[in-house]
């Protein structure tokens, strides 16, 4: 039995701001980079809080953590191999776009008590994919306290509250800490297969369902 952890998500829907106005004077729209884009403040984003952690949209602020996370060898090992900061921002701007074109994507994960990045936790999409994937990526420096399986752990229960089908999880045979991640998130081995940027993968299957 898994230990149960409690898990507070705060609904999409928050109000949109409105339309953006142009320049009585000049006809040209305001540059949104000269707006302040905060956690929250996306309709189409859940915010998922656990006992330690925050799940929340990503933010242009996090960009740094993230191209930092990218380019290390060792944590890109199982996930094919680091990129530079150009490629970094494609991928980045790609969490929100999946967001926007699915309704479910990945969360920017951190602690409740300051605002680090710590690693990237959700669902994942691409065009033509076979099922929805579970996924969990903790950047350098937060590895070894159970953040990715509890982040994990909050972003299953909300798929799963909306009554969604099980999720999948593509984990290189020889990433141990992702296979033990795996088995503790109480999934079953299913195929071999080739992944696009992974390589040869084991597809992990999640159970049915879990309370929220």
């Amino acid at each position: 039995m898994i230990a149960q952890s409690s898990l507070t998500v705060i609904e999409r829907g928050t109000p949109r701001a409105p339309a953006a106005r142009r320049d009585a004077e000049t006809g040209i729209l305001p540059d949104p980079r000269d707006r302040d884009s905060t956690a929250g403040e996306d309709p189409m984003i859940p915010t998922l809080t656990t006992d330690r952690l925050i799940l929340r949209v990503p933010e242009l602020a996090d960009f740094d953590a993230y191209a930092a996370f990218r380019a290390d060898a060792h944590a890109m090992a199982w996930l094919g191999g680091p990129i530079d900061r150009e490629a970094a921002w494609h991928q980045f701007c790609a969490l929100l776009g999946q967001w926007r074109l699915r309704g479910h994507g990945r969360w920017i994960v951190t602690r409740r008590e300051e605002p680090t990045p710590r690693g990237l936790v959700g669902l994942f999409e691409p065009i033509d994919w076979p099922a929805v994937e579970l996924s969990w990526a903790t950047f350098p420096g937060s590895e070894g306290h159970g953040l990715a399986y509890e982040a994990s752990r909050a972003a299953r229960r909300w798929w799963h509250a909306q009554g969604k089908p099980a999720l999948v999880s593509h984990v290189a045979p020889r990433n141990t800490r992702s296979v033990a991640l795996a088995r503790r998130l109480g999934c079953t081995p299913g195929e071999t297969m080739p992944h696009p940027t992974y390589g040869e993968t084991v597809r992990w299957h999640h159970p049915e369902g879990e309370a929220a």
